[in-house]
């Protein structure tokens, strides 16, 4: 008696390119410490001079977070506008909640007074920073 059933035929191996990946990879090895750009290859956590993008008309003060929504340049007490981003050496998003103490820092105002822009300054941008207008 013959079966009604078809016979499955088994799809072909794929073509063993592991041989050929090793290959590739041992000849781009010595090449690659070459194409990490230098940023990366700093410890983590250091500035990296002239990627912060900080605008020219920023003002240099000493920061302090009192009570959120209130914070102080130079002594003076000021509100952290909606939508305030304070951006610490590293350039990263920091919580007002996680900002304690006096920092030097460069900042911008928005059109009723409040601060709408914060850059806290690494100990290497703070001479540059000096040199700028102050809040007064």
């Amino acid at each position: 008696m013959k079966r009604s059933t078809p016979v499955l035929h088994r799809c072909p191996a794929p073509p063993r390119r592991s041989a050929l990946i090793r290959i590739a990879a041992l000849a781009l090895a010595p090449g690659l410490p070459a194409l990490i750009p230098a940023a990366l290859a700093q410890a983590p956590g250091t500035p990296v001079p002239g990627l912060r993008q900080i605008p020219a008309d920023a003002r240099y003060g000493e920061f302090e977070i009192l009570a959120y929504p209130e914070a102080t340049i130079d002594g003076k007490t000021v509100r952290l506008a909606a939508g305030a981003q304070i951006r610490d050496a590293r350039n990263m998003i920091a919580l007002p909640s996680t900002v304690s103490g006096r920092h030097p820092a460069l900042y911008r105002l928005d059109p009723s007074g409040q601060l709408s822009r914060v850059w806290l300054l690494a100990p290497g941008e703070i001479e540059a920073a000096r040199a700028r207008p102050t809040g007064d």
